[in-house]
């Protein structure tokens, strides 16, 4: 029994350590959820070379207007264009690398968040295999407690103490609270596992869209 109860507080600290991970993993996946960039100074140059080619429209090529007029701002134009988008090329190169760098770091999570699920739905099966036992061996304990034999209003079995008794109960009560812990700390697991999951596919789907933008 002891040796058991050793495997179930092991188990317990194993699923903590991975619930902590996975909640790191959480927190780090809807930070890089977060664009990189607004894009605002992509649009500003966008309106400025729409006004610049309306102008040049407007502008008929072979008179002195066409001749005469100064094509340094569009230059300059051009030149920042250029300019910011190997800038935000070059940050969403980074964005992209820690996207993927995430998913390979929680690829190996997911043998282990599942073992970890089945180990804790085994226990929870022999806990509860374990509690019928008990239970069962207090009924019987009871019944022969409130037997009456030889004008005794009581009768303990052969060997069976009180002490014996009170330790039955303990770990009873003990084995009712392991089995608690599991339910728990499967349903919080498994919490843990489709929320992974969800960002996940958030995140892939984020880096389709940046690829198709791209």
């Amino acid at each position: 029994m002891a040796d058991t109860i050793n495997n179930y507080i092991h188990l317990r600290k194993r699923v903590e350590d991975l619930e902590e991970k996975v909640q790191r993993f959480v927190s780090e996946f809807n930070e890089i959820q977060k664009k990189p960039t607004t894009g605002t100074e992509l649009e500003e140059y966008e309106m400025k070379s729409k006004g610049l080619y309306g102008k040049l429209l407007q502008v008929t090529p072979g008179n002195g207007s066409y001749e005469m007029m100064n094509h340094q701002s569009m230059v300059d134009l051009i030149g920042r264009c250029f300019m910011k988008r190997d800038e935000l090329t070059k940050i969403l190169y980074k964005h992209l690398s820690t996207i993927l760098e995430l998913l390979e770091r929680l690829e190996p999570l997911y043998p282990e968040m599942e073992t970890a699920s089945k180990e804790i739905q085994a226990a929870s099966e022999q806990l509860k295999s374990m509690q019928c036992r008990r239970q069962g061996d207090l009924w019987t304990l009871l019944a022969c407690q409130s037997y009456p034999t030889n004008g005794e209003s009581t009768l303990v079995p052969s060997g069976m103490t009180h002490t014996n008794t009170s330790m039955h109960i303990c770990q009873s009560f003990e084995s009712l609270q392991l089995m608690d812990d599991s339910k728990n700390y499967t349903q919080r697991l498994q919490e843990l596992l489709e929320t992974v999951v969800k960002e996940q596919d958030e995140s892939l789907k984020y880096l389709s869209s940046l690829n198709s933008n791209s």
